[in-house]
């Protein structure tokens, strides 16, 4: 991506559910890492503990003077994306830093861009304000129609270029994303925010996707084994009958864990090297797999990785839920354990 001076690691949802201090630990060695950007100030907060980087919110910006205080001790970019969030931030007594959300036609926060000179000069008026910049939002950068992103990019540099015929220099404007630097969508912008590319997995079809590797792997063991005659029910509301004599293989993994109720009947995971079926309805903390006579309690089951020569992708699973790759990921439980292997 030419022109990239400064790139923020996108980290919220639990960094794409892959484990918010695990994945910051790491990238924290990085030098092509600039900071952090979040959805909320309570996961900037957190971070703080454990990252001198530079830290941003994306989004929601709690009314609580005492979290706002923490952010300006912290060094937390805030933002404002409301009247409500600017009333909030212009008469602040400490220092804070802020970047400001501009609407390019995505219309979920925002201001309108005809409206963010002046407001910029209302929050100058606050000596004890930084603005960092502004950003926004692409609404469909991964489609392969780009008619309406480039509508937006044009939206966004109209912008900048008001800005600097007022003298109004902000160090970081952005907009791109993955997909929007992958398509080297507005070159023309200094910073960047990583966010699914980071952890290998593409959001959209094409080259990108053969040259990304996904950095995680999810896995269970079998805990329950059995053989069942044909003919027999598997599972709650009897959603699997049994059409030939089989081995049933039970995983402790279900919804909770963020495996979808959807998968049911549906998914497949590796066992053994060999793709097999998930059998009947996935439960909250279980679900069956179709095993064979030479599986055992305690092997290992891949729900989303590599067993050689075969591989379940988050977006192949993904495709079979009807979602996006995004959801499968970021919905893994919290509580699972998370360990890094070099």
């Amino acid at each position: 991506y030419s022109g990239l001076d400064k790139l923020f690691a996108v980290v919220k949802g639990n960094a794409y559910g892959h484990g918010q201090n695990l994945v910051v630990s790491v990238l924290n060695k990085s030098k092509s890492i600039y900071g952090y950007q979040v959805y909320e100030l309570f996961e900037a907060l957190e971070l703080r503990k454990i990252t001198t980087k530079p830290l941003a919110v994306l989004g929601f910006l709690p009314n609580d003077k005492n979290l706002i205080r923490q952010a300006s001790q912290a060094k937390i970019t805030v933002p404002i994306y409301n009247q409500q969030t600017a009333k909030l931030l212009q008469n602040s007594r400490k220092p804070l830093q802020v970047q400001i959300k501009v609407d390019i036609g995505t219309h979920r926060l925002g201001f309108k861009p005809e409206n963010i000179v002046t407001l910029i000069q209302t929050l100058n008026k606050n000596k004890h304000l930084t603005i960092r910049g502004v950003f926004s939002h692409y609404a469909d950068s991964e489609n392969n129609d780009q008619s309406f992103t480039n509508k937006q990019s044009k939206v966004f540099a109209a912008l900048l270029t008001q800005l600097k015929q007022q003298n109004i220099n902000l160090p970081f404007n952005h907009v791109a994303c993955t997909a929007a630097m992958a398509k080297k969508i507005s070159p023309h912008l200094t910073t960047g925010r990583l966010g699914i590319g980071l952890y290998g997995i593409s959001p959209i079809e094409g080259p990108l996707q053969s040259k990304l590797r996904p950095v995680l792997t999810w896995s269970t063991k079998i805990m329950h084994l059995q053989q069942i005659p044909k003919g027999e029910y598997v599972g709650y509301a009897r959603r699997y009958r049994t059409s030939r004599k089989m081995h049933i293989a039970t995983v402790p993994v279900g919804y909770y864990d963020g495996y979808s109720r959807s998968l049911s009947n549906n998914g497949q995971v590796l066992l053994a090297g060999r793709k097999k079926g998930v059998i009947g309805a996935v439960c909250m903390n279980m679900m069956m797999v179709e095993a064979d006579k030479n599986s055992k309690i305690g092997q290992r089951v891949t729900l989303i990785g590599r067993q050689k020569a075969k591989h379940i992708s988050a977006t192949d699973m993904a495709t079979l839920a009807g979602t996006i790759n995004y959801e499968i990921v970021t919905r893994l439980h919290p509580e699972i354990k998370r360990l890094l292997v070099a």
